[in-house]
């Protein structure tokens, strides 16, 4: 919405032009008024256009901020529509046939404008093309002459082209963006598991920063203890459908913000913001080495697999993410040391 202002600039100076040329040409008080309104509208345009794009540009603009700056934009977008298309219709009853190619002109400009500009958005794209054109086609039926009938169908049928028009560019544009939102997934998340990789741990982490908080953020590191025997002995299916679980348990785990990240093999790491207290971050490393360290039903197999785990929070430090992972890496492997002597068992059940 906010990326040309070209064709707004030039409907506002045309309107204007036109009402004032109308305004000293014609005494009729309705299109005086309507051309006042417009030209208040056409100065408010490109102010507000501006300021919002302004706020928009914030990096810490949320989505309901975004929402409103759009409402915004789109009932003063309707509403030019509208006084523009009352002051068109009023021009083609009261003005000579000369004078009314001023005023086919400004809507069918208008219309083709508000396809190029607002396609994505189809609510503000069809009520102000709709706004814009109807009350001229009406009252050229109303008149009912021969020219003026053909006149209305013109205008219907390059309105039913702009909607067209808008159609496909807006269809367009939604199968673009998902692709584009398909492949950021791809690139975010580990196939095996489902998921975030180091990428999306990256983002996380720099959306934190970004945001300012206040509160501190841990990095849990975890390593499953013995999986590489259980993937040797029982093939990478059993050892993949092992990683899969411990991946859905730390994905149920994950509250709000908080990210469950694979890193690859059986490493993993837990991605806890907002953290005020460090028994906040104690209490989630005991809960993420009890919930992982619970039995898995493989089939037929049932695994008990140990957990070495170990955290690092930045603590008012401003340490960046690989340090962070470094810390909580080294914290894993003294944890692992404690408890070398736990080892990874599988039975079959009967």
């Amino acid at each position: 919405m906010f990326d040309n202002s070209v064709p707004m600039l030039i409907m506002s100076v045309l309107f204007i032009l036109a009402a004032v040329l109308c305004s000293s040409n014609h005494p009729n008080l309705i299109m005086r008024y309507l051309g006042a309104l417009g030209v208040v509208l056409s100065l408010a345009r490109p102010t507000t256009f501006y300021l919002l794009r302004r706020r928009l540009n914030r990096a810490t603009l949320v989505y309901s901020s975004a929402k409103r700056i759009e409402i915004r934009f789109g009932y003063l977008y309707l509403a030019f529509a509208s006084v523009l298309g009352l002051f068109a219709a009023a021009g083609m009853w009261e003005c000579q046939p000369a004078e009314q190619p001023l005023f086919v002109t400004l809507i069918v400009g208008y219309a083709a404008g508000a396809a190029a500009s607002v396609s994505l958005r189809p609510w503000i794209a069809y009520p102000s093309q709709l706004a814009a054109v109807c009350p001229s086609v009406l009252v050229a039926l109303a008149i009912g002459d021969a020219p003026r009938l053909l006149l209305a169908g013109m205008l219907l049928a390059l309105l039913l082209g702009s909607f067209t028009s808008v159609l496909s560019r807006y269809r367009g544009a939604v199968d673009a963006i998902e692709i584009r939102y398909t492949l950021s997934a791809m690139a975010r998340t580990d196939p095996l598991t489902g998921l975030a990789n180091r990428v999306a741990l990256q983002d996380a982490y720099q959306r934190e920063i970004e945001l300012g908080r206040e509160r501190n953020v841990a990095i849990h590191c975890l390593d499953l203890d013995g999986f590489k025997p259980i993937n040797d002995a029982y093939g990478h299916l059993v050892g993949d459908m092992l990683l899969a679980q411990v991946a859905a348990r730390l994905r149920g785990m994950a509250q709000q913000r908080e990210i469950a990240v694979r890193l690859g093999g059986d490493e993993f790491v837990f991605f806890q913001p907002d953290v005020e207290h460090r028994d906040e971050v104690d209490l989630m490393a005991r809960r993420l080495k009890k919930v992982v360290s619970e039995p898995y039903d493989l089939g037929s197999q049932r695994v008990v697999v140990g957990v070495s785990a170990g955290f690092s929070t930045t603590e008012g430090d401003g340490l960046g993410l690989y340090r962070l992972l470094e810390i909580a890496d080294e914290a894993l492997y003294i944890d692992k040391a404690l408890h070398s002597s736990s080892t990874a068992t599988m039975r079959v059940s009967a």
